[in-house]
Parts: structure tokens; C-alpha cells; sequence
């Protein structure tokens, strides 16, 4: 069955609780995502934080050498790593997310984007067409 890992991009950047708000920015504006995992020493998902989490933090005057866990949100969206296309599919049309964590419990494995979803979907329906007509 193919599912969420087959299309999961798996080398991601993450960062620790413990580090600091500006160090989190740092990485963040390096990296290719929209957001950053928030992992315990376990590299357990407990978190994430974005551009605009670090935005509002620094604009409100607060201090940017403070942990990532005071200005992470520990409420964020998930899909397990073996959760089927089809479901996966349904959860994006659902949800107003562009990308998704993938976890194992709560270990984090990676991110899906839904635009990889959108492309996989596309292309295998172009590949379905192209094998009818025999091209």
C-alpha cells in the first residue's frame, strides 16, 4: 500500500527546545520550510515554530535569546508515517495546511508537502492516460 512515508521528505531541519529564539530564526531562514519541528532530547515532536512565532515574539519586545519552547506552538498538525494516500488525500482537502510533520508515535520522521501530494496524483494520472492510449 503506498502511503504518507513513500512521499515523505525525510532531511529536514528540526530544532531542540532548549535552544534560543534567535537561533531558531537563524535556521529557519536557512532551510526550505515554512516552519521548524520542535524536538526533545528524544527527538520527539513537542512543538513547532514559524516565521510569524518568531515575528510576533520580537516585535512584542521579547526577548530573543529565550528558549524556543516559550515561543513554539505545541499545537500543530501531524500524519503518521503510515497513513494511506487515500487518507492522506482526504486529511489535506480537509485541513488548511500547505505541509504536514510525519511522525512514528511522536518521533519525527519528516515533512509532506501537499503540492508533493498534488504532483504525485498528477502524474500518475497523466502515466494512467498516456498507458490507455498506448503512448
Amino acid at each position: 500500500m503506498f502511503c504518507v512515508k513513500d512521499l515523505t521528505r525525510g532531511k529536514i531541519a528540526y530544532i531542540d527546545e532548549r535552544w534560543k529564539v534567535n537561533e531558531a530564526a537563524d535556521l529557519l531562514c536557512s532551510c526550505d520550510q515554512v516552519f521548524l519541528p520542535v524536538v526533545d532530547r528524544n527527538l520527539d515532536a513537542v512543538g513547532i515554530i514559524t516565521e510569524k512565532d518568531i515575528l510576533n515574539w520580537v516585535c512584542n519586545g521579547r526577548d530573543k535569546e529565550a528558549k524556543v519552547s516559550e515561543c513554539m506552538r505545541t499545537e500543530f498538525a501531524t500524519v503518521e508515517n503510515n497513513v494511506s494516500l487515500i487518507e492522506l488525500v482526504y486529511i489535506f482537502a480537509k485541513e488548511n495546511h500547505s505541509q504536514m510533520l510525519v511522525v512514528s508515535k511522536r518521533h519525527v520522521i519528516g515533512l509532506i508537502k501537499r503540492s508533493v501530494v498534488l504532483k504525485y496524483l498528477l502524474d500518475r494520472r497523466k502515466a494512467a492516460r498516456q498507458a490507455a492510449l498506448g503512448t
